[in-house]
């Protein structure tokens, strides 16, 4: 069993007498009384504070918190000054009214009359508050600009390449045009150096045939020679 339902029993068992007499319900009822409604959970959360003096204690029932009076005047006498309330407006608010029944006060505009909160009410509201949950659209437009974030960089990656390779495309062309260059200069070279060297072009090689032939004929002589001699 769950303690707010707990604190909501009226049969709940009060702890050994101690000073902290009251239950949440009877705190919520005196809060309502001076015209500062509270629910358990504002409560609970006064009591986390420090603004209300309170313990758990275990009952009959479970847990359950026990609040001290004295703080419970003391902090409906702040909020009380906090929301502008004086004594004498919660004092008439509580008595019968047998006045004549008259036409009815102007009331003031809430939204300039009305005090500024102060942090701890603003903290007490914020947590009241819920979370609203992200819109679905909220979210299509931040993937889509993630998508086109993603796009762009692969874009800027695709031009840098491209310019990689067209760097890499000039400096080949360079190469080959100076290997064209190079050759050309060692013809012209070969060609000036031919006469100085005394040789109406370049050497050509004997064939293999010419030296097969070449040595047969030396051969022969040789075997000339033999005979004459014998």
């Amino acid at each position: 069993m769950p303690d707010e339902a707990r604190q909501h029993d009226p049969d709940t068992a009060r702890p050994s007498a101690t000073r902290y007499s009251l239950t949440l319900n009877e705190t919520a009822r005196l809060f309502a009384e001076a015209g500062l409604p509270r629910n358990s959970r504002s409560l609970q959360r006064y009591c986390a504070a420090g603004r209300l003096d309170c313990i758990k204690e275990e009952t009959a029932t479970g847990l359950t918190f026990f609040v001290d009076p004295a703080s419970v005047e003391r902090a409906i006498t702040q909020l009380a000054q906090l929301h502008g309330i004086t004594d004498e407006v919660r004092q008439g608010a509580a008595e019968p009214d047998m006045s004549p029944s008259v036409a009815p006060a102007i009331e003031p505009n809430a939204k300039f009359d009305q005090p500024r909160p102060s942090a701890v009410e603003r903290d007490t509201v914020a947590q009241e508050i819920p979370e609203r949950p992200t819109s679905p659209q909220s979210d299509m437009s931040r993937y889509v600009a993630q998508v086109e974030s993603e796009n762009a960089m692969l874009k800027e990656h695709v031009a840098f390449l491209r310019e990689q390779s067209q760097v890499k495309d000039t400096q080949i062309a360079a190469l080959l045009e100076r290997d064209r260059e190079t050759n050309y200069l060692v013809r012209g070279l070969q060609h000036m150096l031919a006469p100085l060297l005394g040789r109406g072009g370049e050497p050509t090689l004997p064939t293999p045939l010419a030296h097969h032939e070449a040595a047969d004929e030396r051969m022969s002589d040789e075997e000339k020679d033999i005979g004459i001699g014998a």
